[in-house]
């Protein structure tokens, strides 16, 4: 019994799988991040692409898993979510972890071989429009299996892991079928991560934790939304989190700064005598203190910029300004003969396998010290990559989004008008 439907492309509003860690140790989150959402509509998406390439080559496991093709290697030059799957990507990552799954069937058919459901969308009860796409949901005559592929290299450990929890209870609820009866009956959730290392790791619950998580996750979700003020904390799953900029657990950490400083200080006016004022156990609150702030202030500077994005002028003394890439040549065959004309370069010089740089060219045109002093503006041109925050005061100039849309309107206005 291998099943699929496709991947579903709704995410969960309320609680979902990669979002329980994060509801059960801090709930003040919850509505923290629900405004900053909607206080700024319109921030720029974060183009992750190692997130990109985990979701690709999730499509392409759940294609080979499910189908079960006589040559794995078909999905190499396939398109998958926008991303092409690489021969390394298939080599890397693909392969190790069919292997794992592969070597993981033949350890079930001691237990009458494992029947399994391929990204399916699961339900959680208790929380409204909870909801999760489980990677794999497998049963054999005596467990049920709850399988996630991650393809970073941050490693993921399956013990109490809550997105595991998450996806087995939601899975008990929506497909009771995968599952035996009673609170004993056996669940193990399993973590395959190819990288950086090919490994399989598992970790035996039962059905019964299963409940007990999902009331436990109920419980932080209902305080989360009650009238109380919901408890906010420090921890692993702060890790993501765009609100750490105005968590009340975050800003703490502001006010052990002046012991810091005193104790970095006078470790500097340490007595002849070597008496320790600044002992080991400081120094490592202090690191760890330090690391926060950094932490903290990265995570400051992205809201800033978000908010600058939806409405500017709300961060007071900073602004937009574009990021600009490298200059690259705006035709590369057209730069070719310029630079084997007016420069007189050999070809394999000027373009070996590909063409060199603006900057390389510029420290030739300084080197030969002749009457070309730089390149012809007609030949370069810097691409936007993005926006960034800078101080008032800056030179760099003003971006406001969307002004580039709104001159587009004014001068179709305008030819309309005519």
């Amino acid at each position: 019994m291998n099943e699929r439907t496709a991947t579903p492309a709704a995410h969960s509003t309320t609680v979902g799988g990669s979002s329980a860690a994060q509801i059960i140790q801090c709930p003040g989150s919850y509505n923290l991040l629900r405004d900053l959402k909607a206080a700024m509509p319109n921030a720029p998406e974060e183009s992750n692409e190692a997130a990109d390439r985990g979701t690709a080559l999730h499509e392409a496991m759940a294609e080979l898993v499910n189908y079960d093709p006589e040559d794995p290697e078909v999905v190499i030059g396939q398109e998958f979510y926008g991303r092409v799957i690489s021969y390394d990507d298939y080599r890397d990552t693909i392969a190790p972890a069919l292997e794992a799954f592969d070597n993981f069937c033949d350890l079930c058919e001691h237990e009458g071989g494992l029947s399994f459901l391929v990204e399916t969308q699961v339900e959680m009860p208790g929380i409204p429009d909870s909801f999760g796409t489980s990677d794999l949901i497998g049963r054999t005559d005596q467990r049920t299996v709850i399988l996630d592929w991650k393809f970073g290299f941050n490693e993921v450990d399956p013990v109490e892991n809550a997105q595991g929890l998450y996806y087995g209870r939601a899975a008990q609820h929506t497909r009771p079928d995968m599952f035996g009866e009673g609170d004993d009956w056996p669940v193990e959730i399993i973590i395959v991560q190819p990288q950086p290392d090919p490994v399989l790791k598992r970790w035996s619950t039962t059905a019964g934790a299963l409940e007990a998580f999902r009331m436990r996750l109920v419980a932080k979700y209902s305080e989360a939304i009650g009238s109380d003020a919901p408890t906010f904390a420090k921890g692993p799953a702060c890790r993501y989190c765009k609100g750490k900029p105005l968590c009340p657990a975050y800003g703490a950490l502001l006010d052990d700064l002046p012991d810091a400083r005193y104790d970095i200080e006078t470790a500097y006016t340490a007595p002849p005598d070597g008496s320790d004022l600044l002992s080991g156990e400081r120094l490592a609150q202090i690191i760890d203190l330090l690391d926060d702030l950094k932490e903290l202030s990265n995570a400051a500077h992205k809201l800033a910029h978000d908010l600058e994005y939806n409405q500017a002028g709300s961060v007071p003394g900073w602004y937009l300004t574009q990021s600009l890439s490298n200059r690259a040549w705006i035709d590369e065959e057209a730069t070719t003969k310029w630079l084997r004309t007016s420069m007189r370069m050999k070809y394999d010089a000027a373009a070996p396998r590909k063409l060199i740089t603006p900057a390389s060219v510029d420290k030739i045109l300084k080197a030969r010290k002749g009457r070309l002093k730089e390149i012809p503006e007609k030949y370069v041109e810097r691409r936007v990559t993005g926006t960034k925050l800078v101080r008032d005061g800056s030179k760099a100039p003003v971006y406001t989004p969307g002004a580039e849309v709104q001159e587009l309107a004014e001068k179709l206005a305008e030819a309309a008008a005519e």
